[in-house]
Formats: C-alpha cells, structure tokens, sequence
C-alpha cells in the first residue's frame, strides 16, 4: 500500500497549533503562527522559553543562512532553491517556515502537515494522488513518500513534521 493510502497516524496529542488570520488581511502578511507553549512537552517548552509568541510567517524575510542548496541530483527543471527555518523542535517534532522557489524538484518525504502560506505548487506524489496547493491550504504527506515538487509562484508554506 503507498504511504499516502495508509491509515491515519496519530500526532503527538500535545503540539497544538493555531493559525490566525485578520479578516480584513486574509491571504495576505496578515497571516500569523501561534504556537502555544504550555501545550507542548517539557523540552519544547525549553525552546519557546516558555512564553507564547507570534510569528508573522508570511511576510518574515529568512536569513540567508536559511537556505537549503538541493542536491543537484533532486532538480528537475528551472533553478529552484529552498529555505528552512525551524522556529521550534524537539527530539518528537519540529515547526518552521520553508520556501521553495520557481521550478521543479524531487524529494522523499517525511511524516509532514503543513498550511501554505503564499505561491503555488503541484505536488506529484509518485504512485498516489496530486495534489495542487495554494494560500490557505492544508497538505499532508507521509513518511517515505516520493514526490516530485512542480513551483509555479514561489512557495512559502509552514510545516510541522515528526523526523
């Protein structure tokens, strides 16, 4: 059976995510990412300081020290590169912000669900469905799946994922 046909698997019950968006910015920088400290296990309480904070995803700049070269054997077609920036993670789970840029890339993916923030992508998923995402949608992927990434507006998205 291919992963992304097997049954539901469970998230840590206690990483709890919430997704703000001003009705009046809907779409737009407006979108933000709260992560609720209290709710996560001891040691990503740690790493949040214990304090809840907002994060204004869509409109932060990632630092260059963010990007992520892909491995020459994983494109495609275009030049596309990529940017990770974990926000918080722990030896369960990890949360950040990851961009992807116009073109087409391969990947094999881990457990993931992630809300895209801003672009467009077609996702094949190699032996499973496709999927075409935008603003606002929730995608999930599962461990082991191949896919390969079609970028037609560069895409921002936010991600939490089991490593």
């Amino acid at each position: 059976m291919h992963p992304c046909h097997s049954p539901v698997r469970s998230w840590p019950r206690r990483v709890h995510l919430r997704l703000a968006v001003p009705a009046t910015r809907a779409g737009t920088s407006g979108l933000h990412l709260l992560l609720r400290a209290t709710q996560f296990p001891h040691t990503m309480r740690a790493v949040l300081n214990q304090t809840c904070r907002v994060v204004p995803a869509a409109a932060l700049a990632l630092p260059d020290d963010a990007r992520s070269p892909l491995d020459p054997g994983q494109v495609v077609s275009g030049s596309p590169h990529v940017h990770a920036l974990p926000l918080a993670e722990d030896e369960a789970v990890e949360v950040g912000i990851w961009q992807h840029t116009v073109g087409v890339s391969t990947d094999v993916e881990a457990d993931e669900v992630f809300i895209v923030l801003a672009g467009r992508a077609t996702i094949e998923v190699v032996d499973g469905p496709t999927l075409e995402v935008g603003p606002g949608d929730i995608g999930f992927l599962t461990a082991g799946a191949r896919t390969v990434w079609t970028v037609h507006e560069d895409l921002r998205k936010v991600y939490v994922v089991r490593p």
